[in-house]
């Protein structure tokens, strides 16, 4: 088995399909922990879009990477209504995206999360459920990579309302400011 983390994300009726998600991902995958979510604006091209909610899951997997990606993931957001052609800071109902797969380096899918370093919507819910975590190739802590910066961004989380899941489970959506 290998654990993955899988950013989850969403500025089209987030409530609405991150939850579909999240009940699809629980039932093709093992799902260990699920991250607190948080409300960013739009970056990018995507400026003055809708909020975004993001967060991050880890799971337990047989599948190789490639299969989780493009078996998984990608079926899941084309299910939801991904668009198969879409602009890379379009609108999403949903964003499925394999951050961490193992201590694998995978170059042709972008594993780990290139940008991960600079993405405090991708780092900061990670490491609310992996707060140990090292990124492969390195025997840095991510969160001593990021020095102070992971830290002040948790401080800069202002709290915010619960999206509630499936048989009763909830989780908060905070507030990242950046």
């Amino acid at each position: 088995m290998t654990a993955a983390y899988i950013g989850i994300g969403s500025n089209i009726l987030p409530e609405r399909f991150i939850l579909m998600a999240l009940e699809r991902l629980n039932q093709s995958l093992t799902v260990t922990a699920v991250s607190s979510f948080y409300r960013t604006k739009a970056v990018g091209t995507a400026a003055g879009q809708q909020d975004f909610i993001n967060g991050m899951i880890a799971v337990e997997t047989e599948l190789s990477a490639h299969q989780l990606k493009f078996q998984v993931l990608r079926e899941i957001e084309y299910e939801l209504g991904r668009l198969k052609e879409m602009p890379k800071f379009a609108p999403r109902k949903i964003d499925l995206d394999l951050v961490l797969f193992g201590d694998q380096l995978i170059s042709e899918l972008n594993i780990p999360e290139p940008d991960i370093l600079n993405r405090p919507y991708v780092y900061v819910p990670l490491l609310d459920i992996a707060p140990k975590i090292k990124l492969p190739g390195s025997d840095i802590k991510l969160k001593k990579q990021l020095k102070r910066s992971a830290e002040n961004d948790q401080k800069k989380c202002i709290k915010g309302k619960t999206l509630s899941y499936l048989n009763g489970t909830e989780f908060k959506v905070h507030e990242l400011i950046m």
